[in-house]
């Protein structure tokens, strides 16, 4: 990420106040196009089959950045939160950026529901093997999975941006259901418990919304584990 090779301050603040001014160079619209605009050829949001030919290369250049799209909102939340909120407020954008939030759940998470296939007979120089097709949409919705955390988190006054949305019930019936990877895989609880918490923390609709199919008893298990050091991610 950003936080990892830009070391002065003040050229951290100089990005911001770039990002700032252009309400984040247009990301959200670009997101947009990837997965709402239907004059888009949104075939590659449909993974291969095991008789299927591997995601082309054009198709695995959409994924890359999509993700990478993803990922710089993450970046701006980690360096300036308030920023991220204030603009993903706006109205002209809240409405659209939610609607692609809940897009990528339902595509992307019931496509890593379905599963891709372990290995492929069908492997061409100029495609993309599923199992590398596999780990290119697990990145889209690892992002977002992220993102939505931080966007979960109060502001000053005590208002969450996603409990705020109209289809926040819908994005969070979506998250309590991703495949059972996100649930038992060290690395991937790690991505998805944390947004689970802020996302239902002092608001009973979305924790009631929750409990339909993930346990509390989860959540409050995975704070108690970080809370005596005991937490952390990997495989």
């Amino acid at each position: 990420g950003v936080t990892t090779w830009i070391k002065d301050p003040a050229v951290v603040q100089n990005m911001l106040s770039s990002l700032d001014e252009c309400r984040l160079v247009g990301i959200v619209p670009l997101l947009s196009a990837f997965f709402l605009d239907a004059k888009i050829d949104r075939s590659w949001l449909q993974p291969p089959s095991a008789s299927d030919s591997p995601l082309s290369s054009n198709n695995e250049q959409t994924v890359t950045c999509a993700a990478s799209a993803l990922r710089v909102l993450t970046n701006v939340a980690v360096l300036d939160l308030s920023l991220l909120h204030r603009t993903l407020s706006a109205v002209e954008i809240q409405a659209e950026f939610s609607h692609v939030a809940l897009q990528v759940l339902e595509s992307v998470g019931c496509a890593l529901r379905k599963g891709y296939p372990v290995h492929s007979t069908s492997l061409h120089s100029s495609g993309l093997h599923p199992d590398k097709a596999y780990a290119l949409f697990s990145g889209i919705l690892d992002e977002l999975i992220l993102l939505l955390g931080h966007l979960a988190v109060t502001d000053a006054s005590g208002q969450s941006l996603f409990a705020g949305w109209r289809n926040g019930v819908m994005m969070l019936e979506q998250l309590s259901s991703l495949p059972l990877s996100y649930f038992t895989s060290p690395r991937l609880r790690e991505v998805l418990l944390p947004t689970l918490i802020v996302a239902t923390y002092k608001n009973k609709q979305l924790l009631t919304v929750m409990k339909r199919d993930v346990s509390a008893s989860l959540l409050a298990n995975f704070v108690r584990q970080h809370i005596k050091g005991g937490g952390g991610g990997g495989e």
